[in-house]
């Protein structure tokens, strides 16, 4: 496998990481950790230890107190892999990106979609790759990320909440049957 790298150095660090060797697995974390710690995430870009590259937030809400990203979902779905971390889900790593964008303040992602099934359904596949979308973190700080994730919102649901035309919605969404002739 070669985990999305196109250098032997960087296939050798990432098979270590998720080779399943305890011994290995803390190697790669402390080198990762190094690096990262050395260069900083925004120089981080294609090396080994950047589990994906730069998240791109659909909306970004900052108080004073908190911060609340929102994962927007219109026609596509949450993406459920990075490039060459297939477990590690996009809600989860929108968490995490939350969680350092705001620092010292308090912070959640939510998921605006367009109808409940898809809420649920992102949301159930979101729980079940928790564990592996963080195997750089302990089971209870993965507990705490996951707090975080504090559920989704239908888009006709916001256009009601804010009094906004329901026609904002319709040139985005395909249809889901044929128009009468």
């Amino acid at each position: 496998m070669n985990f999305g790298a196109k250098s032997v150095g960087a296939r050798h660090w990432r098979g270590k990481l998720f080779s399943g060797d305890t011994r290995l697995v803390s190697e790669a974390q402390d080198e990762g950790l190094r690096q990262l710690g050395k260069r900083l995430a925004q120089r981080g870009r294609n090396k080994w230890w950047a589990f994906e590259g730069f998240s791109h937030i659909d909306c970004c809400f900052i108080t004073s107190q908190c911060v609340l990203f929102v994962e927007g979902k219109r026609t596509e779905s949450v993406s459920p892999s990075t490039l060459w971390f297939q477990q590690r889900s996009q809600l989860w790593r929108n968490v995490e990106a939350a969680k350092e964008f705001a620092s010292d303040k308090q912070f959640a992602v939510i998921l605006a979609v367009e109808r409940e099934e898809d809420g649920t359904t992102a949301l159930a596949k979101a729980a079940s790759s928790l564990e592996g979308s963080y195997p750089h973190l302990d089971s209870g700080q993965r507990a705490e990320l996951s707090r975080h994730l504090i559920g989704f919102v239908t888009w006709p649901e916001v256009v009601t909440r804010f009094g906004l035309r329901p026609q904002c919605l319709l040139d985005r969404v395909p249809k889901s049957s044929p128009s009468p002739a």
